[in-house]
């Protein structure tokens, strides 16, 4: 994301969010979660690959509002969406913003345990990969530069 006033609460948003918006915890005096961007270490390199030569991979924690606005930024802000539903080992891009909404809600209910949406957004191609764990959801996103 080349903006950097984005939030380290909303690290994951492709659009800023709007100012205007309802109180949160932090600003009410409570203390507030604070999702931050991990580095994911490497595995171990059992083949002899270049491993420096791989883009980097991030994750983190995310709740169902934080995965919401995320799908929400996907479906209006990016182009070149390709939906890979793990249930059907699928990938789908016609009607893909459409979609999403149903793989989301499918990874609400437990039907699938993880989707991967692939999409080009400022200039260069992301995988983000969603996993439903309990009442949460991990997210492990990947950018690959266009050369």
């Amino acid at each position: 994301m080349s903006d950097k006033t984005v939030s380290r609460r909303d690290w994951f948003r492709l659009r800023a969010p709007a100012e205007n918006r309802m109180l949160s915890k932090a600003s009410t005096g409570s203390p507030s979660p604070i999702n931050t961007f991990q580095e994911v270490t490497q595995p171990p390199n059992h083949s002899g690959l270049d491993l420096s030569k791989l883009p980097p991979l991030s994750e983190a924690e995310l709740d169902w509002d934080e995965v919401h606005q995320l799908i929400d930024d996907i479906r209006n802000l990016t182009d070149e969406i390709t939906l890979m539903r793990s249930a059907e080992k699928t990938a789908s891009r016609a009607h893909a913003r459409e979609q999403l909404l149903a793989a989301a809600a499918a990874l609400q209910s437990g039907q699938v345990n993880r989707i991967q949406i692939r999409y080009r957004w400022d200039g260069a191609q992301w995988i983000d990969t969603l996993e439903r764990r309990g009442e949460s959801f991990r997210l492990v996103r990947i950018r690959h530069e266009f050369f």
